[in-house]
């Protein structure tokens, strides 16, 4: 027989800490400030790290996102046949964000249910609504599309329909190349977002590890009249995003260029990108795991005093549609938004083969070579995907060097200007083993957060019995010593 749960009325407040269970304790070793830190910026050398050994970010094809196309493709209205289907473009986008408030609510009631609280609050409702926007933009778009039957293909809406990002941050070209330094430099700002955000609340914190650094706490809260953390932030996070987008610009295999190679990771195959990204994915969910409020991410039970305020800012919390957000989801938002990145790139390596993005193997090397000639490309693969099989026999080393010697053949003139990889490509059964690492870690994430929001929910209870019980205890004794 289970014993019963302790009666709060029995604990002092810090017999209640002491009694908080493994998943939801703050003071666990791997909820150490500095492991906090050290994981954060893990995750931004992995994320550096994969996309320099990406050899889909080196095609010069079309390049596609699931889910941000369907949803771009919208907004692109300059991009239609004529101004009728302009106009229709317009009605569909408004569609799209009626039926997101729809989807986001059957959605957020969803993620309560399985135990996911942290759901229930502003951030959660924001959230919510922005996976219903790209979920209801896939049903409008079939809509949409039923129209294009007589209109040529560039003009239908899916991953391709990039038009719209191209033009706001004027990309030279749509090919995976030019696209993927765009979402890699989002990718990086996030990264840095959450960095900025985290740490700064490791340093604000006056509550769980106290003697961590306690002089430079007192420095980084009070100095310059307490307003030295909210310039900290605006000098140092737009600075720490320019420096790592100016070398991301100089990331690639050309001569002079960054290639990311390490020298004691000699193999770039793809079971070794696979795993990396498995890798990379289980840290972004472990900067999850590691915070103090894990898992409901919610300091409302907190005295204001204890409460995270906004990098930045001196305020707890933002209005953003008029719903409230707490810095937990500031915090934790531009994370999850370099997860979905992850997972994409964890889906890419599954199946990855050269002859998809317009490249080929060096069979005297397994590296890979890019193909730059975009006439071919675009001939090849038509808006990025490939819809002549036969066309695909001129994306090899075979019809374009020669096997012996690997010089270019004299009836392939453009091949001269083929870009060879540090990438190589092995042709193997086991790229798969990065899903595999990935579903697991997330469903792992799953079942943890789902048993640690049980146990945070008595936790909280039983806290604000103690609080309630202790402000009742002070009441009566100031009227027991009160004068009749």
């Amino acid at each position: 027989m289970s014993e019963p749960l302790l009666k709060a009325g029995d604990l002092e407040l810090e017999e209640i800490e002491s009694h908080k269970a493994f998943l939801t304790n703050p003071h666990k070793w791997f909820r150490h400030p500095i492991l906090r830190i050290i994981f954060l910026f893990l995750v931004l050398f992995m994320d550096f790290f994969t996309y320099g050994k990406d050899p889909s970010q080196d095609s010069k094809i079309h390049s596609a996102s699931v889910g941000v196309g369907q949803l771009m493709g919208l907004l692109s209205m300059w991009h239609a046949p004529n101004w009728q289907f302009a106009l229709m473009k317009l009605g569909c986008f408004l569609a799209t964000l009626a039926m997101a408030v729809v989807v986001g609510k059957a959605f957020k009631w969803f993620m309560i249910k399985i135990r996911f609280r942290a759901f229930d609050s502003g951030g959660g409702t924001v959230s919510s609504w922005i996976v219903g926007l790209f979920i209801s933009a896939f049903a409008v778009d079939m809509f949409y599309n039923s129209f294009m039957v007589d209109e040529p293909n560039k003009y239908d809406i899916d991953a391709h329909s990039l038009e719209f990002l191209r033009t706001i941050f004027r990309i030279p070209s749509m090919s995976n190349q030019d696209m993927g330094k765009m979402w890699q430099g989002i990718s990086t700002t996030l990264d840095w977002l959450a960095i900025w955000q985290i740490t700064d609340s490791v340093f604000q914190d006056q509550k769980y590890w106290v003697n961590f650094m306690p002089g430079f706490k007192k420095f980084y809260l009070n100095a310059m009249g307490g307003k030295f953390r909210v310039y900290f932030f605006w000098i140092g996070f737009p600075f720490s995003v320019v420096c790592t987008c100016h070398l991301l610009s100089f990331t690639g295999n050309q001569p002079g260029q960054i290639s990311w190679e390490i020298p004691f990771i000699h193999t770039y195959g793809e079971v070794w990108r696979s795993v990396l990204a498995g890798i990379i994915v289980f840290l972004d969910l472990f900067c999850m795991v590691q915070d103090w409020e894990y898992p409901l991410f919610s300091e409302h039970h907190h005295d204001e005093a204890d409460k995270t305020k906004l990098a930045g800012s001196d305020g707890t919390s933002a209005k953003i549609l008029g719903f409230e957000i707490t810095a937990k989801w500031m915090q934790y938002g531009p994370l999850v938004g370099v997860m979905g990145a992850d997972f994409a790139f964890v889906k890419s390596m599954m199946g990855y083969t050269p002859q998809t993005y317009g490249e080929y193997v060096d069979p005297r090397t397994n590296r890979l070579w890019v193909i730059t000639n975009t006439t071919l490309l675009d001939e090849v693969y038509p808006l990025g995907t490939n819809r002549d099989p036969s066309l695909l026999e001129q994306i090899s080393f075979a019809a374009r060097r020669n096997l012996t010697t690997g010089h270019c053949l004299p009836t392939v003139p453009d091949c001269e200007h083929d870009v060879l990889t540090s990438s190589k490509f092995y042709n193997t059964q086991w790229d798969f083993i990065g899903v595999v690492l990935a579903v697991f870690f997330f469903v792992g994430f799953l079942i943890l957060t789902a048993t640690a929001s049980s146990e945070a929910t008595i936790e909280l209870e039983m806290s604000h019995w103690h609080t309630h019980s202790t402000h009742k205890e002070k009441k009566q004794n100031k009227a027991q010593v009160s004068p009749m």
